[in-house]
């Protein structure tokens, strides 16, 4: 099953999966089975509605990740999580890290052109582009970290957000040290 984000994906997407059949038909016929497949009588095709993992407003941490120590989450009550997560890395701070208040807002030397929050997973792209000195990193949690996002750009500041998330909402916090045992 391969997803498809965008309509220009389709034919793209179409062409690899007919050459995955022709394959599999190719492999299951040559193996001297003396079987012919003379056609396709049936294909199912399974569409979804796609809802894009964005971040929002503040979501307390999961119990097993607060107990850890290991994750700046801060409450902001606006849809900018992703630019708290990011101000929370560029000016940190060893006391009250979670309020909004510790950190700058206008003058952040963050560059938000035409991006709209909140931020869906897949336009953290065109915040690295626009913030050059920037990689940005996105992990899931589930019992354990896992990978959502990992830039393909090379920049002198790498960030690494913990993306959580409830039944209604998603948000961006950092992970201060992901050689933390966020995952034991």
């Amino acid at each position: 099953m391969t997803p498809i984000l965008k309509a220009g994906d389709i034919p793209n997407a179409l062409d690899k999966s007919c050459m995955g059949i022709i394959t599999s038909i190719e492999k299951y016929t040559s193996k001297e089975s003396e079987w012919a497949v003379d056609e396709l009588k049936t294909l199912k095709l399974h569409i979804a509605h796609y809802r894009p993992l964005k971040g929002a407003s503040y979501i307390p941490l999961p119990k097993e990740v607060q107990t850890k120590k290991a994750v700046v989450n801060v409450k902001n009550r606006d849809n900018s999580c992703l630019r708290w997560a990011l101000r929370s890395t560029l000016f940190p701070t060893n006391d009250q890290s979670d309020r909004p208040s510790k950190y700058p807002t206008n003058d952040d030397g963050l560059c938000w052109d035409d991006i709209h929050e909140p931020i869906p997973l897949r336009d953290i792209d065109r915040v690295e582009k626009q913030n050059p000195n920037l990689i940005i990193n996105v992990f899931g949690w589930d019992r354990g970290v896992y990978p959502l996002r990992i830039s393909e750009f090379v920049a002198p500041t790498r960030i690494n957000l913990l993306l959580i998330g409830d039944k209604d909402k998603q948000h961006f916090t950092r992970i201060k040290d992901l050689n933390h045992p966020l995952n034991h």
